[in-house]
């Protein structure tokens, strides 16, 4: 689909002795080709667009490449890669492929209800206890609505209340069904998270930081500085707390669990929130001004 992939070379330092560096050349080259997910949204929107089908045809053409990076890369997508595109209204030419994505999405979101309904206590869509993807929890993975995007996805395809009663119960843990007893994102409800990695909120002034953002929270063991800062050391400590309450907060010492990102952990939230929202519901009273101290809130002391 491109004349000429791009091409770059940068140069990183790197120590190549006790009291010098060295700067090392890396080359990085664009792929000649957009990955399928990229192809397909591009060919399907471009059609809608113009009407011109040598869009559609060229999507034909790069059918076997479609599939092959379907197969190896499709786990990375999110599952509402495609919800624009199903509605305008799928043409034919990308039946094949929908077929397999659908398919994919319905699965995960069986193997999530599963989750939430034998899991754990506290009714979440995460792996159970021993599961091979278990480890995973870091960097937002374990954030329950953005797990829930794959729920919201299979009730799209399928119109089962079954996988619209999961996301509530995952909306129910983000919003403070959970060991710590608190929301998942600063400013939702009355406990949330108060202290977490986000620069304007050290500069802008204001002691309380800025509402809407969901950080990371959980990771599967206890981060190592929270050991070594706050909990003495103990190593054990990760293997003997539920995974549920192996969390620690030590901002810059703690990235994994203190930072955040807008497309790991804010929009998955808000594009789950937005599908099981009742539109003519009553708009929640205006938040009060913040807090001129932080310890004053009750998220600052969390449960352990």
């Amino acid at each position: 689909m491109r004349e000429k992939p791009a091409r770059e070379t940068f140069f990183i330092e790197r120590k190549s002795g006790v009291m010098s560096k060295e700067r090392v050349p890396f080359e990085w080259n664009e792929p000649a080709v957009l990955p399928a997910d990229a192809l397909v949204k591009a060919a399907v929107n471009l059609h809608a667009l113009t009407g011109d089908r040598a869009y559609l045809d060229e999507l034909r053409k790069r059918k076997d490449e479609i599939d092959g990076d379907f197969k190896k890369n499709e786990w990375r997508w999110s599952a509402l890669t495609f919800s624009g595109e199903r509605a305008l209204g799928l043409p034919d030419d990308v039946a094949w492929l929908m077929k397999q994505w659908e398919r994919k999405v319905v699965n995960r979101a069986n193997d999530m209800v599963g989750q939430v309904d034998a899991a754990y206590a506290y009714r979440c869509p995460w792996w159970f206890p021993g599961k091979g993807w278990c480890h995973a929890m870091s960097w937002g993975q374990s954030h329950p609505l953005r797990r829930a995007q794959t729920l919201v996805a299979a009730h799209a395809i399928t119109g089962d209340g079954k996988y619209l009663d999961a996301a509530f119960a995952a909306l129910d843990f983000h919003n403070g069904c959970n060991p710590t007893g608190t929301t998942l994102t600063s400013g939702l409800g009355r406990v949330y998270p108060v202290t977490f990695l986000d620069l304007p909120s050290y500069v802008d002034g204001i002691a309380e930081f800025v509402p809407g953002i969901s950080p990371y929270r959980w990771n599967y063991g206890m981060p190592a500085k929270a050991v070594e800062l706050v909990y003495g050391g103990d190593k054990t400590l990760a293997v003997k707390w539920p995974i549920w309450r192996r969390w620690g907060n030590v901002e810059n010492q703690t990235v994994a669990a203190s930072e955040y990102t807008v497309w790991e952990t804010i929009a998955p939230a808000a594009s789950v929130c937005g599908y099981l929202l009742n539109p003519t519901g009553t708009p929640p009273p205006i938040r009060p001004a913040p807090a001129k101290d932080v310890r004053e809130l009750p998220g600052y002391w969390t449960m352990p």
